[in-house]
This record gives C-alpha cells, sequence and structure tokens, in this order.
C-alpha cells in the first residue's frame, strides 16, 4: 500500500502496542528530545533492542559533528529485541 507521495503506508492489519499507538500520532515538531527518544525506542525497540535504540538515538543526535557514519550501518542492524 502506497500514500499519494509515493511513500509506503502502514498496513491496516499491523498491530501496535498503546505505546507506540500514541508515538505514531505525534509530529516531531511538536516533541521535546525526550519524547522524540522515547518515541523513537517505542517505535525501533522490538526491531533492534531497547539498547540499540539508545546508542543508535545518541548517534544520531551527535551526527553532525561525527566525524564518519562508520557505526551507524552496524547501529540500524535488525538484532534479537533485548
Amino acid at each position: 500500500m502506497e500514500t499519494p507521495n509515493g511513500l509506503s503506508a502502514i498496513p491496516e492489519s499491523q498491530v501496535f502496542t498503546p505505546c507506540q499507538e500514541k508515538a505514531l500520532r505525534i509530529l516531531p515538531s511538536e516533541m521535546t528530545e525526550e519524547e522524540i527518544a522515547v518515541k523513537f525506542t517505542a517505535l525501533g525497540g522490538d526491531v533492534i533492542g531497547k539498547e540499540q535504540c539508545k546508542k543508535l538515538q545518541s548517534f544520531l543526535m551527535s551526527m553532525e559533528t561525527a566525524r564518519n557514519l562508520g557505526g551507524l550501518f552496524e547501529l540500524t542492524t535488525a538484532r534479537d529485541a533485548d
């Protein structure tokens, strides 16, 4: 299923936890950095694990000053959730 802008839409059959449901309804421009972290972990924790989400979030928030992006791919690799 695609949206009008050509992006993939979330399938209607997708089941989310209440925390994930809330996270999907809030736009990042309306959120504090801490709220973004909670949303990021709620949506990504089941995919890459909560600890990995925390590491990835830290990396992304400091990406402007990073010397290279070498660790980005390792941090975004799906693994068993913790």
